[in-house]
This record gives C-alpha cells, sequence and structure tokens, in this order.
C-alpha cells in the first residue's frame, strides 16, 4: 500500500499544453529527501480531453501522477475533482500557466506547520510574453507580491482586510481536514465568472480558519499579450468587483446591509473616479506617451465600481 503523500498538487488545465508541460516540470523539480512528500494530480477541463497523450511523458517519473477529466467546463468543477481524486494532507493548487520556482512546495509546507495556518497564500511574479504596457511596465498588477515576513496573516475580509494584494487561489496551500469540509468544496455556480476562491477564502474565514502569507514560496506566471489590454483589464475589474460584491453579501451577518453598503460604496467611488478622469486623460494627451499609469488604474477602478453596484447580473469573465 502506497504512503499517503503530505501534499497532492492541483493543477486545472484546459488546451494550454504547452504551459501545462512546463508546470508539471516545475513541480516535479521540487522533489527532495529532505522536504515533504507529494503527488500531482492533472485535472483537464476542456471539452476533448486534450493532455490525455501528455501522460506518456511522464511514465518514467519518481513523482506519481494522476490525470482526471472534469466536465464540464468549470474551474470550480475541475478543482472540486482534483481535490477528491487527491489523497494528501495538504493540497496545493497551481495554475496551468505558473511555474513553481525554487523550493516552492517546501516554503509553502514549512510556514503552514511553524504558523499552524489553515492555508497558505504563496506570491507570483508575472512573466509576461511581450513588453508590459507603458502604464505598468513593470507588469505588477499581474503579480502578487508584499513586503511581508512569511507568516504575516492574511485577512480576507472584515475590517482588517488584506488589501496589498487579490487574494486567489493560484499559488497556495491547503489544510485538508480544516478547509475541505464541504461536500462541494467550490461553489460552482462562479465557475464562469470567476470568484469561486474567492468565495472558499471568506466563507472559511467566517468559520475563524487562519490564513498567512509566504513569499518565499513563489511561482512565475505567463502573461499572455491579449492579457494586457487596457479592455480586457477592465473588463476583469468590472468581473472583480462584481465577484467581491456578491461574495460579501453571501458571507455577509445581514444580506440586506451588506448590499446597502455596497451599493453606497460603489455609487461614491464610481463619483470620485468620474471627476478624476477628465484630468487624468488630459495629463496623457498632454505627455503624448500613451495612457498614463494614473489614468489606466482610475478606469480599473471605476470598472470595479460599477460591477459591484451591477453584482446582481454577473458578467461571464470565461
Amino acid at each position: 500500500m502506497a504512503a499517503v503523500p503530505d501534499i497532492s498538487i492541483v493543477i486545472c488545465t484546459v488546451d494550454r499544453r504547452e504551459l501545462l508541460l512546463k508546470a508539471i516540470r516545475s513541480c516535479i523539480a521540487q522533489a527532495s529527501p529532505t522536504g515533504p512528500t507529494f503527488e500531482i494530480i492533472i485535472v483537464d477541463n476542456s471539452a476533448k480531453g486534450t493532455t490525455r497523450d501528455l501522460r506518456t511523458f511522464f511514465q518514467s517519473a519518481s513523482i506519481p501522477l494522476h490525470w482526471v477529466e472534469a466536465h464540464p467546463a468549470n474551474i470550480a468543477v475541475a478543482r472540486n475533482a482534483g481535490i477528491s481524486a487527491s489523497s494528501g494532507g495538504a493540497v496545493a493548487f497551481l495554475d496551468d500557466d505558473e511555474e513553481a520556482g525554487p523550493d516552492w512546495l517546501a516554503h509553502l509546507f514549512s510556514i503552514m506547520q511553524e504558523t499552524g495556518a489553515d492555508a497558505v497564500v504563496g506570491a507570483v511574479r508575472p512573466n509576461p510574453a511581450v513588453q508590459p504596457p507603458s502604464w505598468d511596465p513593470d507588469a505588477s498588477i499581474f503579480g502578487r507580491q508584499w513586503d511581508r515576513k512569511d507568516g504575516t496573516p492574511v485577512f480576507p475580509a472584515g475590517p482588517n482586510k488584506t488589501r496589498a494584494f487579490s487574494i486567489g487561489t493560484g499559488n497556495s496551500l491547503w489544510r485538508r481536514k480544516t478547509c475541505f469540509t464541504d461536500q462541494s468544496v467550490f461553489d460552482e455556480r462562479f465557475g464562469l465568472s470567476g470568484g469561486e476562491d474567492i468565495d472558499l477564502f471568506q466563507r472559511l474565514y467566517r468559520r475563524g480558519r487562519r490564513f498567512v502569507w509566504c513569499g518565499s514560496g513563489y511561482v512565475y506566471e505567463y502573461v499572455p499579450q491579449n492579457r494586457m489590454t487596457l479592455r480586457h483589464l477592465a473588463e476583469r475589474s468590472y468581473c472583480g468587483g462584481q465577484i467581491y460584491a456578491v461574495t460579501t453579501i453571501r458571507n455577509a451577518r445581514s444580506a440586506y446591509l451588506a448590499v446597502l453598503h455596497l451599493s453606497i460604496q460603489g455609487l461614491l467611488q464610481s463619483i470620485t473616479c468620474l471627476f478624476a478622469l477628465p484630468g487624468a486623460a488630459a495629463e496623457s494627451l498632454w505627455a503624448r506617451k500613451g495612457t498614463s499609469p494614473r489614468l489606466a488604474m482610475l478606469i480599473f477602478k471605476l470598472a470595479a465600481a460599477v460591477g459591484k453596484i451591477t453584482w446582481f447580473k454577473r458578467h461571464a469573465l470565461y
């Protein structure tokens, strides 16, 4: 009987063959005689199971690899299938467009053990496919960075909500016994709009679970050109505003008060952005260097604010 691994790495994928290969290889490279033991679960969420033939690439791998097909195309369905197929005491999520950095898994696992946290959130370093836009030359909007030491508490909601970055499942480690107790861990109603991970974070936070940061456990995320446009990021910001509103309302003590608060907040933020937009647009025109960082951020903030107000009619981002 095979020993139960310390960690199950779950990679959900949809039609990203070459990136998936890099992600898997970066996971296999985590193996160490002194590090945590692990298995890798590949969840193919494509319509035709396009990664089936990739199994032959890793037949001789020393790390157990398992392939699972999950349908329909829905990221929450895929994540739930990955959890069901896993056996580790902890579950790590790596996106199929991410590559794990050196000792990534060991760092996350060490911080979880040291702090006793229920989940650990790691850093994400962007790896743009082309030169980033002028308004974000470091591609920082695509990353997850925080100048805090490993083990610093992370709050997904409440008065102390962490605002330095957007919390998410990509590059995270979860304690199975305390985090995955619901029959359906990720809510599949968020599958096409995104936000299933934010909903889980808030749900568990409401139950008293603890989350911490681990900057030393970082991954690189590939950012294609089509994701670096103002239009795409404005759409993503709009969906992000809707998701924030929906998850906040669902996990609030009083849904009515949450709706009232979010509506007022979204309206005030929209007005503030609209007043500031003409000045920022004039600055960009005067400088003749394209969209300025200030104008871009105002556009994204306005889109997010409008999303909070229109939360009841969710837009499908995926």
